[in-house]
């Protein structure tokens, strides 16, 4: 399981609704807004999430293909079916 800052986008969009609130005087209007903006931030936070991972693997997949060139291994194939984690792809 992966670790995830998107609850804090629960705490962003519920102050942020707190703030509309207070700066329009309806109540209503700040409670919608909390449940919106939340739910828009987890989203958010969720999917920048996602595409630094796959940025950030793909990244060291290129790192690993240079390595292995570097090694002599002329192929340049990146074993992506490895179990462990990232790190354990540069002990060998």
């Amino acid at each position: 399981m992966n670790r995830t800052y998107a609850p804090t986008g629960i705490v962003i969009g519920v102050l942020l609704g707190l703030l509309i609130s207070l700066q329009t005087d309806s109540e209503a209007l700040g409670i919608v807004a909390a449940i919106v903006l939340s739910v828009v931030f987890y989203i958010g936070i969720r999917k920048g999430e996602e595409l630094m991972g796959k940025g950030i693997t793909k990244a060291a997949d290129e790192m690993t293909k240079k390595m292995n060139e570097a090694k002599g291994n002329t192929s340049g194939k990146v074993d992506n079916n490895e179990k462990g984690d990232l790190a354990d792809r540069f002990k060998k």
